[in-house]
């Protein structure tokens, strides 16, 4: 990464997952928050682009198609954002 590339941010959100007849799938709620660092391979592409110009405490209700997650639908809440570490950039993942 050279200077002049901007590091991708980290994003820490609140989620709420249902499938496509709105059944409770997995929640952060009771929970630590969901942490990734934007453009991760391991985070669903559909959720990375519902963030990617929101801020904190932005609120999202967002379905990403069956050909982006199984139709899934997320409630989100963007809890924190900060640009990511050398480090995280290298290891594709937050660092705490």
């Amino acid at each position: 990464m050279t200077a002049s590339q901007a590091r991708p941010d980290v994003f820490t959100v609140h989620y709420v997952l249902k499938n496509k007849i709105g059944e409770l799938v997995d929640t952060s709620e009771g929970s630590e928050p969901l942490h990734f660092v934007y453009g991760s391979p391991e985070i669903i592409e559909g959720i990375q682009q519902a963030v990617k110009d929101r801020n904190v405490g932005d609120c999202l209700e967002v379905t990403v198609p069956p050909a982006m997650a199984y139709g899934l639908y997320f409630d989100l809440e963007i809890v924190g954002r900060r640009e990511a570490t050398e480090d995280e950039v290298a290891q594709g993942r937050p660092l705490f």
